[in-house]
């Protein structure tokens, strides 16, 4: 078999096939409901974290852990928490482990199949088959749900031992312990949040601080105690399983799992499923009723249709076909999952930042606008009234400002132009502005337009003397920590992000007539943009800042981080950059940036403590905000190309964002293309260069949508229709898609054809004078032929 039909999509495009378990053994997927993220890998390692409310794991490696969110490049070890099955054949005494490890022996037939809304493994080995499906219930409650198949391929009778083994760890110094409990039919777990205030007492009791592991039929030995389980062999050989049965030996203050023992008997070619449950609960109680909910047959395929519906439901604004078929699947189906859960779950934490908050819900723009509007009115709602707005938007009534969140960045009031701009370019719902919500600080509730001018009104009198935007501890780049914590640096990239969001919000000023607003505006973005180039113009491209003695930095003389991609990008968006200044720029990034996996979010990458820029430089080179391929900073640099029409140029990056189909390409990156991570290593080190953070939180997803939506395919949504200009890559000479538009769908065919000057448009065989397609002219099926000239 060739290796790329080991690599491949099903056919609906709505399941991946890894076949190979040598191949890419940090291949990854996540599932997700409103109350659990759980990565999972190809060999089986896991994470999974609830809410309680806090992100919070119950699922540990042997040692005390503290309570994390999800975090990038996780590390995977022998005893790295995952979903293990060890099958034992009684008359061999061989033994395998599936999905792959612990034991992590070469399978005769493996194959990792993440799915939307399940993950599916196959192991199978001297004849034995285990087949193993995951998926999380639809809706709320926290428990994993898993069904095992074990099949004979013999044609002879197999006696063989099932034995799972899910880790609970040691996470708690105060109480750590574990059994078998007759009257719940499983294993249970108990590991005590650990508190030493009186006053937390009442928080700890509410916490679900039990962990069960219960099948649908009774086990025949169990275990609870890791050092029993493993003895000398560890989990690569747990004497365990060598000896006959397991030791049924309690965990009293020790490291606990929870293993089991089933034992099968199979005709020739006959098998046998059991069901698990998985899951933590705050008592006794609760896990009877998760037993009595999900213990059943079809459970895990009641969930897998109910987010399949889900998904459907959302399917997005645009269904494509192009000759890529993996950016087809992954537009069409892949995206939309990343999205729903960034939207539905808002990253899984109770105070987001006020930029991801805000950027996450408009990318549900594009699938459900009416989703989107509360979210957008709970965010300003917690506005000052002077403007500015929070670091971080609480979504619970005891949510707190943690973390990142405690440090003031100084962006957070330009996102909400961008975004409802955005909106309100695809719906046209003006009325949506003139909703009322009240401010942090004042009950006197004011339009949603008034929220966002205050918030633009905050950042133009948070400048310096000559009128750029102050950084303090920092803009987008959040551990930019030292620029201008004196009070006195500036940020070129908060400079143009401002003029950017007077520009987004200038038409929607001159709709409400707001004249002195739209003079003032068109002044500041003027003299503003006259600053920008003549203070961080460096030559070539932009400077990113100045510290507080005044020095700029991202500029050609400095020995690192010499130049950084987002203040060429909104150098673009904010229309600072023109002319010969535009292809300057665009030349710099190529040449300075690019790489085969995307372009560099600075270059070269700090390698030593710069105390005049703050943390940034002591991360890792090539690393997050330390020069790697930041996907949110490649998607904004696309959008800023497609604006300027480098079509070509654009698909080139946003290409590179998705992996594959190409084997070389996946497996430096070890990654599917199924999500885009948070960022892909730089070039600093040319060994790891392009490997993936495996981070599916990302503030990218809007803008690469929009790539795909607004630039690509060229469909933007104006006042009084849709606005057809395509930039189709030379690749792209004939697509066709399906794009809905305010209640209407357009099924539209676009060719490249030579000899054409201009882009023809025909809408159900009458010829469109111009490039836009009136609301009036649609009908609500629509047929629509566009004629593009050869892309060059």
């Amino acid at each position: 078999m060739k290796l790329e039909r080991k690599m491949h999509f099903s056919k609906d495009g709505k399941r991946y096939h890894l076949r190979d378990q040598k191949i890419m053994p940090k291949a990854d997927t996540f599932l997700w409901n409103n109350s659990v993220l759980a990565h999972v890998t190809a060999m089986g390692f896991s994470q999974t974290q609830f809410m309680q409310p806090e992100p919070t794991m119950y699922s540990h490696a042997p040692q005390k852990s503290e309570k994390a969110a999800m975090a990038p490049e996780p590390q995977y070890f022998d005893h790295h928490p995952g979903r293990f099955f060890y099958l034992k054949n009684h008359d061999t005494q061989s033994i395998f482990s599936a999905p792959s490890m612990p034991m992590n022996m070469e399978l005769d037939v493996y194959d990792f199949e993440p799915g939307l809304s399940d993950v599916r493994w196959t192991a199978e080995k001297d004849g034995m088959e285990v087949v193993i499906q995951f998926a999380l219930p639809y809706g709320d409650d926290v428990v994993e749900l898993w069904k095992v198949t074990v099949r004979n391929k013999k044609d002879e009778p197999q006696k063989v031992s099932l034995y799972p083994y899910f880790p609970v760890g040691f996470p708690s110094w105060m109480n750590t312990e574990g059994h078998y409990d007759d009257e719940l039919g499983g294993m249970l777990a108990y590991a005590l949040t650990p508190y030493r205030k009186l006053k937390d007492y009442d928080k700890v009791k509410q916490m679900k601080d039990y962990v069960y592991f219960i099948a649908h039929v009774k086990p025949v030995t169990w275990e609870a105690n890791s050092a029993k389980f493993e003895g000398y062999g560890g989990l690569r050989n747990p004497d365990g399983i060598r000896h006959e049965g397991l030791s049924c030996t309690e965990a009293s203050y020790e490291t606990t799992i929870c293993a089991m023992e089933h034992v099968l008997e199979l005709s020739p070619y006959e098998s046998k499923t059991i069901y698990f449950i998985f899951g933590p609960a705050n008592n006794r109680d609760e896990v009877l009723t998760m037993k009595n909910k999900y213990l059943y047959p079809n459970a895990i395929n009641d969930a897998v249709e109910q987010f399949n519906n889900l998904y459907e439901e959302n399917k997005g604004c645009i269904q494509i076909q192009t000759p890529d078929e993996t950016v087809n699947n992954f537009i069409n189906h892949w995206i939309i999952k990343q999205i729903v859960y960034h939207a539905k779950t808002l990253r899984m934490v109770t105070d987001p930042q006020t930029r991801n908050h805000i950027q996450d819900t408009m990318a549900m723009t594009y699938l459900d606008p009416g989703h989107v509007k509360d979210l957008y009115k709970l965010a300003l709602s917690q506005q000052s009234i002077n403007g500015e707005m929070p670091d971080g938007i609480l979504l619970t009534e005891d949510a707190e400002l943690k973390y990142v969140n405690q440090v003031p960045h100084r962006d957070h009031c330009v996102w909400a132009a961008f975004a409802i701009g955005a909106y309100l370019d695809e719906t046209n719902d003006v009325g949506f502005l003139d909703e009322k919500v009240p401010y942090a600080d004042d009950e006197t509730p004011e339009t949603v337009y008034k929220h966002v001018c205050k918030g633009i009104e905050w950042l133009i009198l948070d400048r310096s003397e000559r009128g750029l935007s102050y950084i303090g501890q920092g803009d987008w780049n959040d551990p930019m920590n030292m620029v201008g914590y004196k009070g006195r640096g500036e940020s070129v990239w908060l400079s143009q992000a401002t003029v950017y969001a007077m520009k987004v919000w200038l038409p929607i000023c001159q709709f409400f007539k707001d004249h002195k607003r739209v003079r003032t505006f068109e002044s500041i973005v003027q003299s503003m943009n006259d600053t920008l180039n003549h203070v961080a113009w460096d030559g070539c491209w932009y400077a990113r800042g100045f510290n507080d003695d005044g020095e700029a930095f991202g500029v050609s003389t400095d020995d690192e981080g010499q130049i950084f991609l987002n203040t060429q990008s909104f150098g673009i968006l904010c229309g600072a950059a023109s002319g010969e200044r535009l292809d300057l720029l665009v030349n710099a990034v190529e040449e300075r940036l690019t790489t085969p996996y995307g372009v560099t979010l600075l270059a070269p990458s700090y390698t030593y403590m710069h105390e005049k820029i703050g943390r940034v430089t002591q991360k890792h080179p090539s690393t997050a905000e330390n020069g790697s391929i930041y996907c949110h900073a490649n998607a904004f640099y696309t959008y800023a190309l497609y604006e300027k029409g480098y079509g070509q140029k654009a698909y080139d990056i946003l290409r590179t964002l998705i992996p594959g189909p190409d084997e070389h390409d996946m497996k430096q990156r070890e990654h599917l293309p199924l999500y885009i991570p948070n960022y892909y290593r730089g070039a600093h080190n040319e060994r790891v260069i392009g490997k993936s953070s495996h981070l599916m939180n990302t503030g990218s997803l809007p803008w690469i949508y929009r790539c795909f939506v607004e630039g690509l395919f060229g469909l933007k949504g104006k006042k009084n229709g849709l606005k057809i200009e395509p930039q189709l890559p030379k690749a792209f000479k004939d697509v066709s898609l399906t794009r809905v538009f305010r209640g209407k769908t357009l099924n539209i065919d676009m060719h490249q054809k030579e000899g054409m000057k201009v882009t023809e448009i025909i809408l159900n065989g009458n010829k469109v004078a111009g490039n836009m397609v009136t609301m009036e002219a649609m009908k609500v099926n629509n047929d629509i032929i566009v004629n593009c000239p050869l892309t060059k």
